[in-house]
């Protein structure tokens, strides 16, 4: 029983915040529910209303039962309803004002794209009655090109190139099929033949590798050329001569200086941070002196092809049998230093890098004397 009593005190604790103490007669402060002070009063928080102090009158008070002056808290409710209701009703202007703009925008927004649209109709009609001309006069070249989508899906791409214009045709989805030489001769042949005039295409255009296709298509199509893509030949071409020993070298060694400049972009960045030049001026100070001018200037026969094809080699030999000078250049601009380590103690090989930095480097007196 007295453990129910605590816990009904507990639950009723709250009610003492609601209120505050009202001073006696002496101008004392009695804590609230004081045994000796059985007629001491408080006052309701939320309207000021005298009340005495006993958990069941505020109790009652609050829960706005009759018979305990409650009228006040009443209306002081009522009012705060009022403004809640006029408070809702403003943000209920606001949100129908700001729907009927928005539904206003997308008025003019739907106006505007239809504008657009007419003026993207507009210009394609004008485009296709452009093309149709020249297509009437030539005729049109259909190319087809095997590709891969973003999606790594294998895709044949068709289209039609006049005088004109490139009009794209298709991107056919070829995932579970063979691009063989029939599936790919049956893509263009439909293509042709599902055009209102097909003798209007005269040429088709492919990838080498797609040859076998080509008299397929001509026989579904006597009256069409068919050969190979000039973008594809020239790759070829340009394969076949890197193929060529001399050739394949060069490109070797081009792939390891590729490599080098992109592993190695911070070195540059250090390069350029400590020792900045003009690139033009030193270029012309190495390629060109009045002693030896370019052969357009001068009386002397313009170079052939085989003395041309022995001075990249030259070049190139020279260039790749001194090619450490140049990350030993770097190096050295960046710590002078260097230059003092045991690997270069080698007579020859300091001879070399002498060379590079006095034919490469100009300001030599500013800098420390190799």
């Amino acid at each position: 029983m007295a453990g129910g009593t605590r816990d009904a005190a507990n639950n009723t604790k709250f009610l003492w915040w609601l209120v505050r103490v009202l001073k006696n007669e002496d101008g004392d402060l009695y804590p609230p529910g004081h045994a000796g002070a059985p007629k001491e009063k408080c006052a309701c928080l939320a309207c000021d209303k005298k009340l005495a102090a006993q958990t069941q009158r505020i109790a009652s008070h609050y829960a706005q039962k009759r018979g305990y002056g409650v009228e006040i808290c009443v209306g002081a409710t009522s009012q705060r309803l009022d403004e809640s209701e006029t408070d809702f009703q403003e943000r209920k202007r606001q949100f129908i004002a700001a729907k009927e703009r928005c539904a206003e925008f997308l008025k003019e927004q739907e106006r505007l794209k239809e504008k657009k649209r007419e003026a993207e109709r507009d210009r394609v009609h004008s485009e296709v009655t452009r093309y149709r001309g020249p297509v009437e006069r030539f005729g049109s070249t259909v190319v087809s090109d095997g590709a891969t989508d973003q999606g790594k899906r294998p895709v044949n791409n068709i289209i039609d190139v006049s005088p004109e214009c490139v009009e794209f045709i298709l991107a056919k989805d070829c995932t579970g099929h063979t691009k063989d030489k029939q599936f790919i001769a049956d893509q263009v042949t439909e293509y042709i033949r599902s055009r209102p005039d097909p003798f209007k295409i005269v040429q088709v255009l492919m990838d080498n590798a797609t040859r076998g296709s080509w008299p397929i298509i001509k026989a579904a199509c006597p009256w069409v050329v068919v050969g190979p893509c000039e973008p594809h030949v020239g790759s070829l071409e340009v394969g076949d001569v890197c193929k060529l020993p001399f050739f394949k070298s060069v490109v070797r060694k081009v792939h390891v200086v590729r490599k080098f400049i992109l592993y190695h972009q911070k070195t540059f960045a250090e390069f350029k941070k400590y020792y900045k030049f003009e690139v033009h001026e030193q270029l012309k100070a190495v390629t060109y002196n009045e002693d030896n001018p370019p052969w357009e200037s001068s009386e002397a026969d313009a170079p052939t092809l085989d003395d041309l094809k022995q001075e990249i080699i030259s070049i190139h030999r020279y260039r790749w049998d001194y090619g450490y000078t140049i990350l030993q250049g770097t190096r050295y601009l960046l710590d002078p230093e260097y230059v003092d380590m045991d690997q270069h103690e080698d007579e020859e090989t300091m001879e070399s890098f002498r060379k590079f930095v006095e034919k490469t480097y100009l300001c030599q007196e500013a800098r420390r004397t190799c």
